[in-house]
């Protein structure tokens, strides 16, 4: 069966918001072979979040997301492992977040005073 009919099915037949999480969180861990594969997408992810923005984080942001991610992702593994994989994203999430500011403080190239769009 495919996943978008996986998760139609498992939340058509649920009964409230937290037998869908349940079931959504059963067929995360079902699929927990192919989690690696979805790093680099939340890692280039958190990447675009860090040139999306219009301003410049101060220099701890990345480390804080960063520590926070994982510091919430560690009791999830046993206590709540339907939040596992979402833990996962989060950590890589912030950890391309960190990566791209650490590389932009690393290179610090001069800035431009003025726009040079017309």
């Amino acid at each position: 069966m495919e996943r978008g009919n996986r998760v139609e099915a498992a939340t058509r037949t649920c009964r409230g918001p937290r037998a869908a999480i349940a079931a959504v969180g059963r067929m995360f861990a079902e699929d927990r072979e192919v989690w690696p594969l979805w790093l680099p997408v939340f890692l280039g992810a958190g990447i675009a979040v860090y040139f999306g923005l219009s301003v410049e984080p101060p220099g701890w942001v990345g480390a804080v997301l960063f520590a926070a991610a994982l510091a919430a992702c560690i009791p999830l593994r046993r206590r709540f492992p339907a939040w596992l994989f979402p833990g996962i994203a989060a950590v890589a999430l912030a950890a391309g977040f960190a990566a791209a500011q650490l590389r932009v403080a690393l290179v610090d190239a001069p800035r431009l005073a003025r726009s040079l769009a017309a």
